[in-house]
């Protein structure tokens, strides 16, 4: 007769294997929630964006990655080959900086021990099969102290051209320098004001060309990193008036030294302006003794139109005196004239002895 195995015991053995079965599959569930969590964590995110994009060092890729935080002004060409002076063969690195006081998570991407970027992580407001957040680069930051600002000074009323570009007027953030021409100004009539633009996020120095209301262009000049562009003078004037201003200014010198009556200049001299009252009230007996005279080497210059009625030139001319039996005295002149029209006559209304 057969004998057969305990009920109990058969039970037993059911459990033992139900156990089994129901352990292996909770370990297989459990390593797979520890695996997803682990995948999900915010640091592989920031580690495959860091291999991806700066372990290789490329500066043209990096150049793409920043494109959007140079200056307008700059191309992905020239910041890419500014990129490889700073990369320069070092060795990228990236450390987690957080300060807990953020929902994003700051990763600071370093070459050689210079901050070069930060990567920010954000939830991406997804999550895994089991319930667990994502993570995704919410915002790559260049190091803009990396980059470089320019400025430069220009007249009121000018085009600046900034690597072959038209300056946009947003970029004038000066405020209006007045120079000490507006203190020679008849009310109502600007003198030359310059204003600063100023251009932040550059790679290297830019290539500035200015030109004036008239398109012409004008020579710019650097000092101490400042560019400056110098004013353009009105050739048209120069024609026009040159031989004028002599005649005006050797009547000048001959009535200062007494060589000439007051009527001689007055009639280059706006009557009602306070430097008709200065020149008529000049007392000419100290004068350096002298029997002749001769005026030599006139240019002038700097002609400049602040409006249609007013301008202003420059002047310089030696006035030799002659005593016979003695060496002569060269008297070496140099002023700024400022004209008005008075009737439609340009008459000189003050000036600037330099």
């Amino acid at each position: 007769m057969t004998k057969r195995i305990p009920l109990f015991y058969i039970f037993l053995l059911a459990l033992v294997i139900i156990v089994i079965i129901v352990t292996a599959i909770g370990k297989s569930y459990l390593k797979d929630v520890l695996l997803e969590y682990e995948d999900s964590q915010y640091k592989y995110v920031a580690e495959n964006f860091f291999d991806s994009n700066f372990s290789n060092g490329n500066s043209e890729t990096l150049a793409e990655l920043f494109a959007s935080q140079i200056s307008e002004y700059e191309t992905t060409e020239s910041f890419a080959t500014y990129l490889s002076t700073i990369i320069n063969n070092g060795d990228f690195t990236l450390q987690h900086s957080s300060s807990g006081l953020s929902d994003k998570e700051k990763y600071v991407v370093s070459i050689d021990n210079l901050r070069f970027a930060e990567v920010y992580i954000s939830k991406s407001g997804d999550k895994t099969k089991h319930g667990f957040d994502t993570y995704t680069v919410s915002e790559v930051v260049f190091n803009s102290n990396l980059l470089n600002t320019y400025s430069i000074e220009v007249p009121v009323g000018y085009t600046v051209n900034i690597n072959g570009h038209t300056a946009d007027e947003k970029y004038a953030l000066g405020d209006r320098i007045e120079t000490e021409s507006q203190s020679f100004m008849p009310e109502g009539v600007d003198g030359i004001i310059y204003t600063t633009y100023t251009f932040s996020d550059m790679c290297t120095e830019p290539n500035f060309t200015v030109f004036n209301k008239n398109n012409t262009e004008t020579t710019v000049v650097c000092e101490d990193g400042v560019y400056r562009a110098e004013v353009v003078y009105d050739t048209k004037l120069a024609d026009e008036y040159s031989e004028y201003v002599i005649e005006a200014t050797k009547a000048y010198a001959c009535y200062m030294q007494k060589d000439a009556a007051f009527g001689k200049v007055k009639g280059y001299i706006d009557p009602d302006s306070d430097f008709y009252a200065y020149v008529r009230g000049t007392p000419t007996w100290p004068v350096i003794s002298h029997n002749g005279y001769a005026f030599e080497d006139a240019v002038v210059t700097e002609f400049y139109a602040y409006s249609d009625d007013v301008f202003s030139c420059r002047i310089n001319l030696t006035h030799v005196l002659k005593y016979s039996g003695l060496e002569d005295y060269r008297d070496s002149i140099d002023i700024t004239w400022y004209f008005r029209n008075v009737d439609g006559k340009y008459l000189i209304y003050d000036s600037f002895t330099h």
